[in-house]
């Protein structure tokens, strides 16, 4: 009888941990692979999360998707398997809010008490859609120009400054190629005074800096010709095909700019905060600084780049998928990112305690990009 009794109870004891087991709520966090860094970074922070902050019977996994992440995630929302919160880039954001594919977070923060005006302005009006915030962003970058000091001193040029304008930085790459002889005995690296890609994410801020958009007034209609575009084209494209005082980074070997600029193979580059843990790890010799965009004919211009955590329009745990993307933008976990060096903050509170020159000038790109 009482062998009886302990076979009852514990086969009760096995269905209440079933029931348990089976009211624990998983939330699947992805991101892509870019660096081990920033595997890292994430890493520890979902642990952190599952370790003091997660509620009873949640737990957050991290699932980082390699490959082509953009059109992994885009069949993962239309089979209804994407993950319960990913990452969304500001490059493609108007799509999928505008599809609604997205979950509108507003109620969620407000019962959270996360505030919108917490954020950088234009960092969260970038997932901001007809009223509704669809991503809350966790860190950005915006452009800087980057500058070689030794080879600004071999050509006897001036450090560049902020209120640099267009014709500043024609002047001094053309003073710089003058020099290029005597440069390249220190250094025998040196090709141009500027490394510039042909990439839309490097010359869309000369665009803005002459007065110009790609959107017409009601931003339903592309419009890639107007007059200030053509014009930023013409500028941008004269340093190297009129001007001979730029290269671009697959004439001379290099990867990307940064790269050219590690090597010393171009005095100036315009490049994000990114660069700092780049050079730092690569090129640790290399003495540099870094001043905001020269300003254009309409003004200072700049790009912003940032991610935001976003949760699919058809989750079924939005409260928990909602936690967990609430302690991934808390203070505590943008401080940690910022510890690293990795990128910039979003609270905008947290702005004081940036503290390095360049990533102060990073941060301060972001009030007009």
């Amino acid at each position: 009888m009482v062998r009886k009794v302990l076979l009852l109870l514990l086969a009760g004891l096995f269905v209440g941990l079933a029931g348990l087991a089976a009211e624990e709520t998983t939330i699947r966090v992805s991101g892509w692979v870019s660096s081990p860094a920033e595997s890292k970074i994430m890493e520890t922070l979902i642990n952190l999360y599952n370790d003091q902050f997660a509620p009873p019977g949640v737990k957050a996994v991290y699932e980082p998707i390699p490959g082509d992440y953009t059109m992994k995630i885009q069949t993962m929302l239309a089979a209804k398997k994407a993950p319960d919160v990913f990452y969304w880039d500001i490059f493609m954001a108007e799509p999928l809010m505008h599809k609604g594919a997205l979950l509108p977070l507003n109620d969620l923060m407000d019962k959270a008490g996360v505030k919108p005006e917490d954020f950088v302005d234009t960092c969260i009006n970038a997932f901001t859609y007809n009223g509704k915030i669809y991503g809350i962003p966790k860190d950005f970058n915006t452009l800087a120009l980057f500058y070689n000091k030794e080879i600004f001193d071999i050509a006897g040029v001036p450090y560049p400054t902020d209120d640099w304008t267009w014709d500043d930085l024609l002047a001094a790459a053309k003073a710089i190629q003058a020099k290029a002889d005597e440069i390249r005995k220190s250094v025998p690296t040196f090709k141009a005074a500027l490394c510039m890609a042909p990439d839309t994410a490097r010359f869309l801020p000369f665009v803005f800096q002459n007065g110009g958009s790609f959107f017409n007034a009601a931003r339903d209609k592309v419009v890639i010709n107007s007059s200030q575009a053509v014009e930023a084209l013409k500028f941008y494209t004269d340093f190297e095909l009129v001007h001979h005082v730029a290269v671009r980074p697959s004439e001379i070997g290099a990867g990307w700019q940064g790269e050219a600029f590690g090597k010393g193979n171009a005095a100036m580059v315009m490049e994000g905060g990114w660069m700092v843990s780049f050079l730092r790890d690569n090129f640790p010799d290399i003495e540099y600084g870094a001043v905001e965009l020269p300003a254009g004919p309409a003004g200072k211009g700049n790009l912003l780049f940032t991610v935001a955590y976003v949760i699919p329009a058809y989750e079924k745990h939005p409260a928990e998928a909602f936690d967990v993307l609430k302690f991934l933008t808390s203070p505590l976990a943008q401080m940690y990112v910022l510890a690293r060096g990795f990128a910039l903050p979003t609270r905008k509170a947290l702005g004081d305690f940036i503290t390095d020159p360049i990533s102060l000038t990073i941060f301060k790109g972001a009030a007009y990009a």
